[in-house]
């Protein structure tokens, strides 16, 4: 599971259920205000072939690029965003 956003405290909540949970592991954390060997600024850095489902906890703007990465590559999403409208 890669998470998005995952120094906010929704994300470092949503890091540790993972890390807590049997059968799963953070693959990638995602948030452009981190650096280390870690963490990622952004999800086209990480390599889809390692990821099975993004969690986004970020912003809208950067939320609607993060579907379109995962449509992309062929990664399941889970967005906690809020901002989304029909549209």
């Amino acid at each position: 599971v890669a998470v998005a956003g995952a120094s906010g405290r929704m994300g470092s909540t949503t890091c540790g259920a993972i890390e807590a949970a049997d059968g799963l592991i953070v693959a990638a954390k995602v948030d452009p205000s981190q650096t280390g060997d870690d963490w990622f600024a952004s999800v086209d850095d990480v390599d889809p072939d390692h990821v099975d489902v993004l969690v986004d906890f970020t912003h809208f703007e950067s939320a609607r690029r993060n579907l379109t990465w995962c449509m992309r590559s062929g990664v399941h999403a889970v967005v906690g965003t809020s901002g989304f409208d029909a549209a």
